[in-house]
């Protein structure tokens, strides 16, 4: 059965730029046993200068509130066992921390909660993939891209930019700057070593980007492929509708990140037909590497490319 429940992609949709103009993760879909409660940590580390964290408690299920907000705690951020900052309690359940990520580090969270045995996680920033960008074709909806190194798995997303004035051209700026980003439902890649968990087989059987493209649902995941270097260089397009202005973000992601959200997107995939009787046997799981507690801490490096169709492109480095 193939049937489509847009419904759930859309609220991917909002959890994605929720994640992408704030790099915070909310708990999703996490049902504690009756009668427990644990500290939930959502932090995923990233390439800006403020790092954000959600501390939540998880509440048992015949409770009426899932968010209830840890309200003292100390939440110290470790990298290679050096201490390098305690997040601040900015709003509810929010916590900041001023502190840049290098990559190829490794990094250790430590929250202590009064009550609560002491909760860790570690996770490693991913060394960035080196991708460049060429010149847009077919009337500015194919972009080529050339890749020459490939050290962790990456993952690609499209969105609608607000962002079209003429100044952004000349100063292009990055997908945190539009608040008013929105995500493209179809995205396509002639990338060989993407992953095809969600490709998009409505939109392939009639593909639309002529450009041999596969079509994907929202999301391209692509596996590591150490053979591709500065010698040996990999070409690849991608496609989507056409936009004003638009971005391309990809994200270098840890084996953390990388693991959780495919594990949201295994689910939510998993549930869109709802006539479909398997799904009552759901045994999959949102992957969580948090001791002594819940949720994520994981980390991601982000590029990410503007476009224009007012004004002409020129191929630049990310």
């Amino acid at each position: 059965m193939h049937k489509r429940r847009k419904g759930w992609w859309l609220l991917l949709a909002n959890w994605c730029l929720l994640i992408m103009l704030t790099a915070c993760v909310d708990d999703l879909s996490i049902s504690p046993k009756e009668g427990s409660r644990k500290v939930v940590v959502s932090c995923v580390l990233h390439n800006t200068k403020v790092q954000k964290l959600q501390l939540t408690y998880s509440n048992p299920v015949n409770e009426p509130s899932f968010s209830e907000e840890v309200e003292v705690a100390t939440p110290t951020l470790y990298e290679e066992e050096k201490a390098v900052g305690t997040f601040s309690r900015v709003g509810y359940g929010e916590w900041e921390l001023n502190y840049t990520p290098h990559h190829g580090k490794n990094y250790r969270l430590v929250v202590e909660v009064p009550g609560h045995p002491t909760i860790t996680a570690t996770t490693t920033m991913p060394t960035p993939v080196d991708i460049y960008r060429g010149d847009p074709r077919n009337q500015n909806i194919t972009k080529p891209f050339t890749q020459s190194s490939h050290s962790a798995p990456f993952w690609i997303c499209a969105l609608t930019s607000s962002l079209k004035e003429s100044q952004h051209v000349l100063k292009k700026p990055k997908v945190e700057d539009d608040a008013q980003a929105r995500l493209i439902s179809t995205i396509a890649t002639t990338h060989k070593d993407a992953d095809r968990f969600t490709q998009d087989e409505i939109v392939d059987r009639s593909n639309t980007f002529n450009d041999r493209s596969t079509p994907y649902e929202n999301y391209i995941r692509v596996a590591p492929n150490p053979a591709i270097t500065r010698d040996n260089p990999y070409h690849f397009t991608i496609a989507y509708g056409e936009a004003w202005a638009s971005f391309i973000v990809m994200r270098s992601a840890s084996t953390e990140y990388d693991r959780y959200l495919k594990s949201i997107l295994e689910k939510l995939k998993f549930y869109e037909g709802s006539d479909d009787p398997a799904r009552w046997f759901d045994e999959t799981v949102i992957y969580s590497n948090i001791e002594n507690g819940l949720g994520i801490f994981a980390a991601y490096w982000q590029q990410s490319f503007y476009y224009n169709n007012i004004y002409p492109s020129t191929p630049t480095a990310p």
